[in-house]
């Protein structure tokens, strides 16, 4: 073995028992006393050489203390450092959502409640970012991570190779709005479902389902999950004995790219607005079975539908009922009383989160990989 390949086994080595050390030091807790130096190299198998480089890195981090005579100690200052870390889509543009905003002031309580440290961080744009290694994440933050001043990681929106990129420098993730081992996401099937029984309790017979479109996705990517939704919802409206008419589902799947037509760029209330028009208004009312009740699956989209429809005069809650995604605290629906809320809240999505994660900075396996949050209907 050459002495450049020994030295980096070494370091490999000192990397795996600091993480180690640094997870039993937040087992035990501040000012709670770590095992002995013995102990420590029985249970863990290494070196005093070893044993001592890594606790020399959590000193240096001030996260332990050793007292000569005494033992090892977990500084009372000793805090997770949690990094939440976002696709900066979700927050600027057209299609920014308030749901956003309260997710990040949900997360903020939550850290404050539990004594952890949490910083707020903007991943490189994944339409301009090469999507590889740690290259969407800025500079600092990739020190951080290399270095274990970062003991647990939210991703809200990275692809993939970011979050196994975090996975195989041992820090623990959970993943929203995206995919990584551990992941918590809404129930969009649980939405479609209790959007339908809330409708047919309501008397609807012709029961519609508008959907946006991720017009980052191509339209062969989104075909699977169409047919899919389409399955979910049919089984939904077979069982509470409504019929089904293919002719009601819109899913704006006409605005992906196709190999002979430019992409059409529409934000969600656009989406929600256009898909009102085309229903309710000129040769499309005659031409197709007009609903009597719809599923939006998109807060935002229903925010567009409505102006259409008030446009329209169409009468919500009389002449047609909806039934559409809401997200507590958020003022995008405010006073639509007239409205069935399908409603999620990001203080569950949030809880959810900081959960699984905390399981997984504690050494332990979450009881699920997937963590799926359910509407309430209100």
């Amino acid at each position: 073995m050459s002495l450049s390949s020994k030295s980096s086994e070494n370091f490999s080595k000192v990397q795996a028992t600091t993480a180690q050390l640094q997870t039993l030091a937040s087992q035990v807790g501040p000012h709670g006393k770590l095992p002995t130096h013995r102990q420590l190299r029985h249970s863990m198998g290494v070196s005093i050489t070893t044993l001592n480089s890594a606790l020399s890195e959590l000193e240096a981090r001030r996260l332990i203390y050793r007292v000569q005579g005494s033992g090892i100690y977990v500084a009372a200052t000793a805090r997770r450092s949690i990094a939440l870390v976002c696709d900066p889509a979700y927050f600027q543009g057209a299609n920014h959502s308030p749901f956003w905003d309260v997710l990040l002031e949900q997360a903020r309580q939550w850290a404050t409640t539990h004594d952890e440290i949490l910083s707020f961080h903007f991943a490189a744009p994944a339409a301009t970012a090469a999507e590889q290694s740690g290259e969407m994440l800025h500079e600092g933050l990739v020190r951080d991570i290399q270095a274990g001043r970062v003991h647990g990681i939210i991703a809200v929106g990275l692809p993939v190779p970011v979050t196994e990129w975090v996975r195989d420098q041992g820090v623990p993730l959970v993943a929203f709005a995206g995919w990584s081992d551990y992941t918590v996401g809404l129930d969009g099937v649980e939405l479609i479902r209790l959007g339908v029984a809330e409708l047919a309790r309501q008397g609807c017979r012709r029961i519609g389902l508008w959907r946006t479109v991720d017009l980052a996705h191509t339209l062969e990517a989104t075909r699977t999950d169409a047919e899919a939704i389409t399955h979910i919802f049919r089984q939904s409206l077979v069982d509470c004995g409504v019929p089904f008419h293919a002719a009601l589902i819109k899913n704006n799947r006409h605005l992906l790219m196709e190999a002979d037509k430019p992409r059409v760029v529409l934000t969600k209330q656009e989406q929600g607005y256009q898909t009102a028009i085309d229903v309710f208004s000129g040769s499309h009312r005659k031409a197709t079975p007009k609903p009597d009740g719809v599923i939006i699956t998109d807060d935002m989209m229903t925010h567009g539908a409505l102006v259409a429809l008030q446009k329209l005069g169409v009468m919500v809650g009389q002449e047609l009922k909806i039934a559409t995604h809401a997200n507590r605290g958020s003022m995008v629906l405010l006073g639509r009383d007239e409205l069935t809320l399908l409603e999620i809240d990001p203080a569950e999505v949030v809880q959810a989160l900081f959960e699984m994660l905390e399981t997984l900075m504690d050494g332990k396996t979450p009881a699920t990989p997937i963590v799926s949050i359910k509407p309430k209907a209100k």
